[in-house]
């Protein structure tokens, strides 16, 4: 029995001691191995240099007859949209608000020119087409507004296209 309880305190304090190392080397260890694997904090990126300011495109002012046309046509092309947009359901509202420019969109996408502005004088016959258009207008139907196809607008329509560098709708 004696040789037990020596062999006992032996194990004993052998595993307490054991313990006691342990805990040391785990502790320095754990704290190793966790600063290695840490990783060195990267430094904050400079912020990025303010964007260049764009170069301001020159102004091209319309002729009165543009402005004329644009007003008739984009109204036109306003209550098209509206009266379309009132006739279908909800879900497809978005996709065809989206195909439908409104009065601002359209107004911009008519009086707005990057390199040239459309002749100040139109000849006569500029002019009678001009006139029919106008007068037209407001009894052409939506889907032609809508789709560009406005017979009555086409010679006006491609005296704007050509100063924009674009071609006119068929």
């Amino acid at each position: 029995m004696a040789r037990r309880t020596i062999l006992h305190v032996i194990v004993v304090a052998a595993f307490a001691f054991g313990c006691e190392g342990e805990k040391k080397t785990t502790v320095g260890a754990v704290e190793r191995a966790l600063s290695a694997r840490v990783p060195a904090l990267v430094p904050t990126p400079a912020p990025a240099p303010p964007p260049a300011p764009s170069v301001e495109p020159k102004k091209i002012e319309a002729p009165a007859w543009v402005d004329e046309y644009a007003n008739a046509l984009c109204k036109r092309v306003a209550l098209c949209r509206e009266k379309m947009l009132a006739g279908v359901p909800e879900q497809q509202k978005m996709m065809l608000s989206m195909q439908i420019p409104t009065q601002e969109v359209c107004l911009k996408n008519t009086r707005t020119f990057k390199e040239k502005v459309p002749k100040a004088d139109l000849d006569d016959t500029e002019k009678k087409a001009l006139a029919s258009c106008l007068r037209d207008v407001p009894k052409m139907a939506c889907g032609n507004i809508q789709t560009g196809k406005v017979p009555e607008c086409q010679a006006i329509a491609a005296l704007i296209a050509e100063a924009r560098g674009t071609a006119a709708s068929p």
